[in-house]
């Protein structure tokens, strides 16, 4: 094993993976990543020097579209702000702790520091599961005040060192 990859939710982390097809990955499905090293370490030795990675998303749009998956509501914001406020601060998300942090809105790009960092090849990255909205849908018609605010406070760690802000909305895309 060369690397530990482990999928957040709503990152392209299927796609990503599908990418990697090699053994050289462990991969870890909305695992927090104490939990993946505890996995590997009960089958593996060599922990410490895995090159750990993990994907972010603008926190609004990645939150919609997280409530989008699990509502099965196409299009319509009603009963979103009931499920944003359900959410608590997911603990164990210690983002830096991974050896590196990629942007779902640069994959193409961030991909290949992956692979070029653990060796292997990545031609293409497969799109394996589309966004149930469109790309370029204006996220902010989902949001109050309330809701924007609590999100802000989920994705604190992303906006910080990511600078994304809510009125981004489309003019960052998937690449």
């Amino acid at each position: 094993m060369k690397a530990a990859f482990v999928h957040l939710p709503k990152t392209a982390g299927c796609s990503i993976r599908a990418a990697l097809q090699t053994d050289a990955l462990w991969y870890c499905k909305h695992a927090r990543l104490e939990q993946s090293r505890k996995s590997y370490s009960a089958k593996h030795s060599g922990w410490d020097a895995l090159f750990k990675f993990i994907f972010v998303r603008n926190p609004w749009d990645r939150w919609r579209e997280f409530y989008m998956q699990h509502s099965n509501v196409n299009g319509a914001p009603a009963g979103f702000s009931q499920f944003v406020r359900s959410q608590r601060r997911q603990p164990g998300w210690d983002f830096d702790a991974f050896d590196f942090v990629g942007q779902f809105e640069y994959l193409d790009r961030d991909m290949q520091t992956v692979a070029e960092t653990i060796g292997e090849p990545v031609l293409v990255v497969p799109h394996l599961h589309p966004m149930t909205v469109q790309r370029d849908a204006d996220w902010r018609a989902y949001y109050d005040d309330d809701t924007r605010d609590a999100v802000a406070n989920l994705g604190a760690w992303e906006i910080g060192r990511f600078g994304y802000r809510f009125d981004d909305c489309a003019t960052q895309r998937a690449a």
